[in-house]
């Protein structure tokens, strides 16, 4: 945003200039709210608008014995789900001096603040559903995490009949760091082409593998099919600017917030080793 003179265009401009660029801040500082994320149907305007999920049905293939057989066909079938978004994540500040936002530093700090504490909220909040809703696998030995536990989960969505692309699994600190440790893990005979180097945990099991510092202190692996938890947000955050005049304050009030909504669309596609 170029240097601008005077409240009122302040005021005028942030709302229009900073929204979408605080969204572009937001998107890469979310990992499972970004895994997530599902295209949907319709505006989100205010808290509890209501969209739709659309997923496709897979027709049922057919081998033909001839060129001249005729091929079965049907109408595509798009299943439609609610998604209803009734959350508000907001972030704030109390500046004193506007004069503070002429400094592009100043604004580019207060942005990563504000999009870093709304990223945050978002991840707990939806760490901790998918958590409370996925099924348990047992933890192969008590205080590692080797290759039978990528194998263990890896086999319970597979049980639940998860497709193997777009599997996620989120390891708390700890667990990735005794994942790291792992002498199995280490060896190209049990990760073909993909052995662990400097503690890097590669693709495993078909699994995109990533730390989660939302568990931290933990123990916990969550594993999960990207359709499993759908999420819908807004496409950019609402930035206001406005005086504390009515308080009887002096100073500025700036606030980032984002509406947005999830729903588990399948728990039987979520699994989780937890260990207290």
């Amino acid at each position: 945003m170029e240097n601008v003179n005077g409240k009122s265009e302040l005021q005028s401009l942030i709302p229009t200039s900073w929204s979408e660029d605080y969204f572009e801040e937001l998107r890469p500082k979310v990992q499972l709210v970004g895994v997530a994320s599902a295209d949907y149907q319709g505006a989100i305007a205010k808290r509890g608008d209501k969209v739709k999920v659309p997923q496709w049905v897979k027709p049922e293939a057919e081998t033909l014995d001839s060129d001249k057989q005729q091929f079965g066909t049907k109408a595509a079938v798009i299943n439609q789900f609610e998604l209803e978004c009734n959350f508000i994540t907001i972030a704030s500040f109390i500046i004193t001096d506007l004069a503070d936002l002429q400094s592009i530093s100043y604004q580019e700090q207060m942005k990563k603040a504000l999009t870093d504490s709304v990223a945050e909220k978002m991840e707990r909040q939806a760490y901790a559903y998918a958590l409370s809703q996925a099924g348990v696998v047992s933890i192969n030995s008590a205080g590692s995490f080797t290759i039978d536990d990528f194998s263990n989960l890896s086999l319970a969505l597979s049980d639940a009949l998860v497709p193997n692309e777009d599997r996620y699994l989120f390891l708390s600190p700890r667990y990735h760091h005794l994942a790291g440790k792992s002498s199995q893990l280490s060896s190209s005979d049990f990760v073909p082409g993909q052995p662990i180097v400097d503690r890097k945990l590669p693709k495993i099991q078909n699994f995109n593998v990533a730390e989660y510092n939302i568990a931290a202190t933990k123990k916990q692996a969550l594993a999960l099919h990207r359709s499993a938890l759908q999420i819908a947000t807004q496409k950019q955050m609402t930035i206001k600017l406005s005086d504390l005049h009515s308080q009887q304050r002096l100073g500025y009030l700036v606030s980032a917030h984002i509406i947005w909504g999830m729903k588990i669309f399948d728990a039987a596609r979520m699994k989780k080793i937890t260990e207290a």
